[in-house]
């Protein structure tokens, strides 16, 4: 691992959304599944400050089921938001080697 002060870049990004909706209902209206989506913004910068590559609105999305217990509905949003921040990582990662 490489200190910040002597890495030759270094990743920035912003969070523009994480949001919840309703995937899955029952026949009785209760909720099932639901999707969690999240969109960003993404920078390289080298360390005089210059943008090496950038991509804007990079967005990941992840199903979890829903249960009656808030503490294992917590837990599943986590993970999904979890996967989600692998995926970005990963297609960020392949659209970057793809630019240069």
């Amino acid at each position: 691992m490489v200190k910040f002060d002597d890495a030759d870049a270094y990743f920035s990004g912003v969070v523009k959304s994480v949001s919840i909706s309703t995937l899955t209902r029952t026949t009785s209206d209760a909720v099932i599944e639901r999707k969690v989506s999240a969109v960003i913004d993404l920078k390289m910068i080298d360390k005089d400050g210059n943008i090496l590559w950038f991509v804007k609105d990079f967005s990941g999305r992840e199903e979890f089921q829903v249960t009656t217990e808030n503490i294992t509905d917590m837990a599943s949003r986590t993970i999904a938001l979890r996967k989600i921040a692998e995926r970005i990582a990963q297609k960020a990662v392949s659209r970057m080697l793809d630019d240069f």
